[in-house]
């Protein structure tokens, strides 16, 4: 019965640690709001990684996607931080181990033929399709 308790007390101790050491996972990217030809900065923590190279993924949210890989190398606390030269994309998403995706939308961005996102651009009613767009027509 002890054995069983002490077990039972050194899983939930793990459990405990191992929440705390992901609660201090983190990544920011400065500035919030670039505009393409910015430098942006990605600062990334993970104690968990630390002393290792990390990827981080940066997509265009295209159909197929634009994906640029940023690599970091993390020091022994499991911080680190790179740099990445900000294209005309309208927004992008930045993904890494451990964390929250983080998106930043880029100033004066624009799709491949030059004009404006269409899914930002578009009023609602033209990006709804099938019964329910039908339906909002007649209603007008």
């Amino acid at each position: 019965m002890k054995n069983f308790v002490r077990r039972g007390i050194v899983g939930l101790f793990l459990a405990v640690l191992t929440a705390a050491v992901n609660a201090q996972a983190g990544m920011t990217v400065t500035p919030g709001s670039p505009s393409p030809g910015d430098t942006v900065t990605i600062e990334y923590t993970n104690p968990a990684l630390a002393g290792q190279e990390i990827s981080v993924h940066i997509d265009d949210g295209g159909i197929p996607p634009t994906v640029v890989c940023v690599k970091i190398r993390l020091d022994g606390a499991g911080k680190g931080k790179a740099t990445w030269l900000v294209p005309a994309w309208c927004y992008a998403s930045f993904n890494a181990p451990g964390v929250e995706e983080v998106t930043v939308f880029i100033g004066g961005g624009s799709d491949d033929d030059g004009g404006a996102h269409p899914i930002l651009s578009a009023p609602v009613s033209e990006l709804l399709v099938g019964p329910v767009a039908s339906r909002d027509r007649r209603q007008s």
